[in-house]
């Protein structure tokens, strides 16, 4: 017994030490390459140090990911070198048969299972949740779920129409479905001295990979870039920062609702195209409401 003691220890220290190495390059790997993508979002509000802070959050996650491919790796390292430096033919001789060394493995394997299931179910989630917070509140932007309505978008983005000021938006999404496209969209865009400028509505929206370079074509009447257009309307667009682009043919139009008190129900807005709007009640009347569109 006391040699099986000995050689337990022995292999744990081995394969412990290997894997401890071999996670730790892997994981750099992937901190660098992570941190390397964030670099193309720093600006004012995003700094480099915020997204190093993001990038590290997110690590507990990519352990989760690679400690199982670490552990093999380390594994098959570790008992290539004893037999090829004839010390498990030693423990053999000593005594050692496959089934003890196979029950040794499993030994061995179980803190690194219980660790994962640490990271995978408890560590990973709330980092990568409060990584998510940082980024978003360094952006300008919130994301609230929880709600009846479903999850409420908070973002900002410059005034393309004055070319100056900022923009907010509000975009409520009700559903998601497992295909990936989401149901009930409704978006409120306020202009900079956050009067309601203009209402959108759409039923349902998809995104799709069209070319590299992050773009994205939708066949859907709801536009990933959240900016309608007129029926059969072609062209290429990309969105604002923290949104994907877009390009392609829409068949079908968003609906832009005017939201002044001449229009309360947003009759002007039906040609399809941006309207203007000054300071008024944000909930329009139902009765108006365009048929298979989200309620406001």
């Amino acid at each position: 017994m006391r040699i099986l003691r000995v050689y337990e220890r022995y292999f744990g220290r081995l394969v412990y030490g290997v894997f401890a190495f071999i996670l730790f390059a892997v994981l750099s790997l992937f901190v660098f390459f992570d941190m390397l993508n964030e670099l193309e979002n720093v600006n004012n509000q995003y700094t480099s140090l915020v997204a190093l802070f993001h990038v590290l959050l997110q690590a507990p996650t990519r352990v989760y990911e690679v400690l199982p491919i670490a552990v093999l790796i380390s594994a098959i390292y570790v008992f290539s070198q004893l037999a090829s430096q004839s010390e498990y033919t030693i423990f053999r001789v000593a005594g050692l048969n496959t089934r003890q060394a196979l029950f040794s493995l499993f030994k061995l394997a179980v803190p690194l299972a219980i660790v994962t299931f640490i990271f995978g179910e408890f560590i990973g989630p709330r980092a990568e949740q409060y990584a998510q917070k940082i980024k978003l509140e360094a952006i300008g932007a919130t994301v609230s779920s929880g709600f009846r309505s479903g999850v409420w978008v908070k973002d900002r983005d410059k005034d393309a129409a004055t070319g100056g000021g900022e923009i907010t938006r509000f975009v409520n999404v009700a559903g998601l479905r497992p295909d990936q496209t989401i149901t009930g969209i409704t978006m409120y865009e306020f202009d900079p001295q956050y009067r309601l400028r203009v209402i959108r509505v759409a039923q349902e929206g998809a995104t799709r990979v069209a070319s590299p370079g992050n773009c994205r074509a939708s066949t859907r009447p709801a536009s990933s870039s959240w900016r309608p257009r007129r029926r059969g309307e072609a062209g290429t667009r990309c969105a604002g920062p923290g949104l994907p682009r877009r390009a392609g043919q829409v068949p079908a139009r968003d609906h832009a609702f005017r939201a002044d008190a001449a229009d309360p129900v947003g009759t002007a807005g039906d040609a399809g195209a941006d309207v203007d709007a000054g300071p008024v009640p944000l909930y329009p009347p139902p009765a108006r409401q365009q048929a298979g569109h989200a309620a406001l």
